[in-house]
């Protein structure tokens, strides 16, 4: 699912309720934080949140989850302190 580029300042809730999405490009909006329950999406397969003004915090955060999500063999491409 591509939600890129499209000024979103929230990521939709209901996204963590899609347990058949493999694809998740959330880049390029104004995200702060990924949705809550984003690593729990058991066919993820790619996700992709370069180009959001993420803060220290929520970089710190995204770059766990990131580890986790390939620890799952996700693709994970974000931009990583």
């Amino acid at each position: 699912m591509r939600v890129n580029n499209n000024r979103l300042a929230i990521a939709p809730q209901s996204l963590r309720s899609l347990s058949q999405l493999e694809n998740l490009d959330l880049s390029a909006n104004q995200l702060s934080e990924l949705p809550e329950g984003i690593g729990n999406l058991p066919a993820l397969k790619l996700l992709v949140v370069v180009n959001n003004p993420w803060n220290e915090l929520s970089r710190n955060q995204i770059s766990a989850m990131a580890r986790i999500l390939r620890d799952k063999e996700v693709i994970v491409h974000v931009e990583e302190n």
